[in-house]
C-alpha cells in the first residue's frame, strides 16, 4: 500500500489528479491464496509486489489510453 500510495502519489481514499486511479484499502476480496492482490477496473492481480507495480501502472495507463 505504502509503494503505491508513494507511486500514484495519493493516500488511501484519494484519486490521482488526472482522475485515472482511486487508491482503496479493503480487508478481503477473497482470495487469499493470491495475495496480495491489488485489483484494476473488476481485474485482480495477484503476489503483487513493489517491483511489479511500476509496470502494472504504465499497462493500466495504457490501457484506459488505448480505450479513449
Amino acid at each position: 500500500m505504502e509503494e503505491l500510495e508513494r507511486k500514484l502519489n495519493v493516500e488511501a481514499g484519494e484519486t490521482t489528479k488526472d482522475l485515472s486511479f482511486t487508491l482503496e484499502r479493503v480487508n478481503c476480496l477473497g482470495c487469499c491464496a493470491l495475495g496480495p492482490i491489488v485489483m484494476v477496473d473488476d481485474k485482480y492481480y495477484g503476489q503483487m509486489s513493489p517491483a511489479k507495480l511500476g509496470s502494472l501502472i504504465k499497462q493500466s495507463k495504457k490501457t484506459r489510453i488505448d480505450h479513449k
